[in-house]
C-alpha cells in the first residue's frame, strides 16, 4: 500500500499531466484556426469541444447554464457535465410583471442540497441594470414547499448572482439566484423531493456607490412562481459518501488558530461537497475553515470549490462547475490530505 507522500505524487504527477496536455491543445487549436475561415472555424469548434445544444437548443438554458459554469470554472465543461445539465435543469418559463418591472423564471438546477435558479429582469428603459452589476444587485426572497413533512437543516446561504445577457440592453439582465442548506446527518430534506414549490421574490434592491454603501430599492414586487425541481438527481450517481472512517485534519478557526479535527463524514453531491468533523479534545469548538479544497478529476482536470456554509462540526463547498461522481478520482485539502472517491459507496443523506 502506498504511503500519504506517495499518494499525493500520483496526484499531482497525474494534475501536471493534465495541464501539460491542455497546453499542447490550445497551441494546436491556435496553429489550425490562424489558418481557417469563419465558417471552417464555428465548425471546427463544434465538433472539437463536442456541443451540440447549439443545434438542439439554441442560445437556450442548456446554454445559458453552461455559460455560467465555464465561466465560472475557467473551462470547458466535458460532455458528461453537459448531459447532467440536460437531464436535471427543470424548465420553468414563466413571467410576472410588477411595477413594470418584469421577472421572468427560466429554469431551475439542484442536487438536492444546492439550488440553482435562473432568471431574466426586464427594468423600465430609464433604469440601467447593467450598471448596478457589481452594486449588490438582489432579490430578498423565500422559497416554500408543499412537502407536508418539515425536515431540519443545519444552516442556509443564499447568494444572487446578476449576469450579463448580451441583449444589448442597458435595462434587462440575467440573474441566478443560489441556495445552499447543509442538514443533519438524520435529516431527510431535499429540495429534490418531488413536491411543488414557491418562489416568492420582494424587494429588488442595489446598495449606493459611495460609503456607507447603503440599500435602496429599486422595486418591491412580489413577484411569485410554482414550480417542480426535476427530482430524479438521487441515486450512487449524484451521491456519494466518501469516508469509511474518520480522517484526522487541521483546519483554522474563526480566531485564526489552528486546530485538529476528525472528519467524519464526507458527503459528495453533483454541485457541492460537505464535511461533517468533530474537534480533538479539549479544543474550543468554533467553525472551520478547511482551506482550498479541489476535486481532482480522472483525466487530471480540477475542478475548484467555493466556501458555502459553515457551523460548528459542518462545513460545506459549492463547485465551479458540476461534479459527475463516477468521473472523480478524488478530493484534495489545501494540496496535502487526499482522499479518493469510490462511487459504489453508500448514498449521502
Amino acid at each position: 500500500m502506498k504511503n500519504h507522500e506517495e499518494v499525493a505524487k500520483d496526484v499531482f504527477a497525474k494534475i501536471s499531466m493534465y495541464e501539460q496536455r491542455t497546453a499542447h491543445r490550445k497551441k494546436i487549436f491556435h496553429r489550425i484556426t490562424s489558418t481557417l475561415s469563419i465558417i471552417a472555424i464555428s465548425f471546427c469548434m463544434i465538433m472539437t469541444l463536442s456541443v451540440g445544444y447549439a443545434f438542439a437548443a439554441g442560445f437556450g438554458l442548456i446554454t445559458d447554464f453552461l455559460g455560467f459554469f465555464e465561466k465560472q470554472s475557467g473551462t470547458l465543461l466535458s460532455e458528461n457535465q453537459q448531459l447532467y445539465l440536460e437531464d436535471s435543469i427543470a424548465e420553468i418559463g414563466k413571467s410576472v410583471t410588477r411595477e413594470g418591472v418584469t421577472v421572468t423564471m427560466n429554469a431551475a438546477l439542484t442536487d438536492g442540497s444546492i439550488y440553482y435558479i435562473y432568471l431574466d429582469i426586464e427594468a423600465p428603459e430609464d433604469i440601467s441594470l447593467n450598471k448596478l452589476n457589481g452594486h449588490g444587485l438582489g432579490f430578498t426572497r423565500t422559497l416554500s414547499s408543499k412537502n407536508p413533512n418539515r425536515h431540519d437543516i443545519s444552516f442556509a446561504s443564499r447568494g444572487c448572482i446578476p449576469i450579463e445577457d448580451f441583449d444589448g440592453k442597458n435595462n434587462t439582465i440575467s440573474m441566478l439566484l443560489r441556495t445552499n442548506v447543509g442538514v443533519p446527518s438524520d435529516s431527510l430534506f431535499s429540495f429534490a423531493d418531488g413536491y411543488e414549490r414557491t418562489l416568492t421574490l420582494e424587494n429588488l434592491f442595489a446598495y449606493s456607490d459611495e460609503y456607507p454603501y447603503e440599500q435602496y430599492i429599486i422595486a418591491t414586487g412580489p413577484w411569485c412562481f410554482n414550480f417542480f425541481f426535476t427530482s430524479d438527481v438521487q441515486g450512487t450517481e449524484g451521491s456519494v459518501e466518501l469516508l469509511e472512517s474518520p480522517l484526522d485534519c487541521c483546519g483554522k478557526t474563526n480566531s485564526g488558530e489552528y486546530a485538529s479535527i476528525s472528519i467524519n463524514s464526507i458527503c459528495m453531491k453533483n454541485l457541492g461537497i460537505t464535511f461533517d468533523y468533530d474537534f480533538a479534545q479539549g479544543i474550543q469548538e468554533e467553525a472551520i475553515d478547511l482551506g482550498v479544497v479541489k476535486i481532482v478529476m480522472k483525466d487530471g482536470s480540477i475542478i475548484n470549490t467555493i466556501p458555502s456554509g459553515a457551523v460548528i462540526g459542518k462545513c460545506s463547498f459549492v463547485f465551479s462547475a458540476p461534479v459527475i461522481i463516477n468521473d472523480v478520482e478524488c478530493i484534495t485539502i489545501n494540496d496535502d490530505v487526499v482522499v479518493y472517491v469510490n462511487p459504489n459507496e453508500s448514498d449521502c443523506p
